[in-house]
């Protein structure tokens, strides 16, 4: 007579004895909370805005073609963790960007081109990178961010930094305003610990509020009060509006996967199509100014944001020596002092040929700083 598997005889004739019964079901309830999906941390579900947010948003990491890696598994090695720095050129010069693959070849870089559209062909160039068009060139910076976070939901890289195409700004926290040295010095293990983190230290912004929400407040051309309250509420319904928002400047900043996986697809897809719907280069401007002061919300920060500077500094870039004034200023790191200077504003265009030409002359002071002017203790004091 032959005999069946004891896994398909019924359960009813099976012998197996009970305890072994009680070994396989507690086994398999184990393997199942092993294996299962991660938790949104305590820390973010304090965070002012928590609707939209569930475990299950975690699954979307493992979407069919994704190259999330949830280290489970028999032999599993542990992979080395992906980086990639997205930003933006125009198609004026799409080698704009190029000083990424020269000084941080250890990055990974998505370059879109902000004013080529979706049908037009690249122009040649010598660009290590292949920029990508941009569907539609409306909200500044925040445009490209949101693009490529759509088109890359389903495989991002463990850690993403968000900044501006040129290597040096205005709005970097270095004396020189150099974007290298700061993502060089960038401390990733402090990224995972915040989830997002501003490439800025110093205080801009901060302490003062930026944005004091209102709904149906009529905005006059720089004003975007009405427009934040609007756009809170259309993103988040049931969530409460703040009173009052501010942060570092200036949507320079690293975040990780895991915090932006937080958020379904759809949520960005949202925000980006209201941001699309808006015509005109005011509205471009201001709808990117919604988004300058909504990134560290929507990445889990509180609306009121102003980590002190020298535990920034210290945590974030290694910079433990600073001698920091305030709690929001370090110095030797930013030649403007909004503080000590609130009348002086640097011009919008760094000089032409910087920082080999256009520094101030030592001593005598002047809007653009000159290298080395935070060696000089009594420089330093002055900015």
């Amino acid at each position: 007579m032959a005999h069946s598997s004891p896994l398909s005889r019924p359960w009813s004739k099976s012998f197996l004895p009970l305890g072994a019964l009680v070994v396989i079901v507690l086994f398999f309830f184990a393997l199942r909370e092993h294996s299962g999906s991660r938790t949104v941390d305590s820390d973010y579900k304090t965070s002012p805005v928590s609707t939209g947010y569930s475990t299950d948003d975690h699954a979307a990491a493992a979407a069919p073609g994704s190259s999330v890696d949830n280290g489970v598994g028999i032999g599993h090695t542990t992979k080395a963790k992906t980086k990639t720095i997205i930003t933006s050129v125009m198609k004026s010069d799409e080698t704009t960007a190029d000083w990424i693959a020269e000084f941080l070849p250890d990055w990974d870089a998505t370059i879109y081109v902000a004013d080529r559209s979706s049908d037009e062909e690249p122009l040649p160039n010598s660009s290590p990178f292949k920029p990508h068009n941009l569907p539609v060139n409306q909200g500044r910076e925040a445009a490209v961010y949101l693009t490529y976070i759509i088109q890359h939901y389903y495989h991002l890289p463990d850690y993403m930094v968000f900044i501006h195409g040129k290597r040096y700004q205005i709005h970097n926290d270095d004396p020189m305003l150099d974007t290298v040295p700061e993502i060089q010095r960038l401390n990733l293990d402090y990224v995972t610990e915040q989830g997002y983190a501003s490439l800025r230290c110093n205080w801009m912004h901060c302490p003062g509020v930026q944005v004091k929400p209102e709904l149906g407040y009529e905005d006059d051309f720089w004003s975007i009060t009405g427009l934040y309250a609007s756009a809170y509420h259309q993103f988040f319904p049931n969530e409460t509006i703040p009173t009052e928002v501010t942060g570092p400047c200036c949507a320079q900043f690293a975040v990780t996967r895991d915090v932006v996986q937080r958020w379904p697809i759809d949520k960005y897809e949202q925000i980006r199509q209201w941001m699309w719907t808006l015509e005109g280069d005011q509205a471009s401007m201001k709808s990117g100014l919604v988004l300058e002061y909504l990134w560290h919300i929507l990445f889990g920060k509180p609306a009121y944001y102003c980590p002190p500077a020298r535990e920034c500094y210290c945590k974030k870039f290694g910079m433990c020596e600073l001698e920091c004034e305030t709690e929001g200023w370090c110095l030797g790191q930013i030649w403007l002092n909004p503080h000590k200077n609130p009348v002086l504003s640097l011009p919008k265009q760094i000089p032409e040929g910087w920082p080999e030409k256009g520094q101030s002359v030592p001593k005598e002071g002047g809007y653009w700083p000159y290298d080395g002017w935070w060696k000089d203790p009594e420089e330093v004091l002055h900015h």
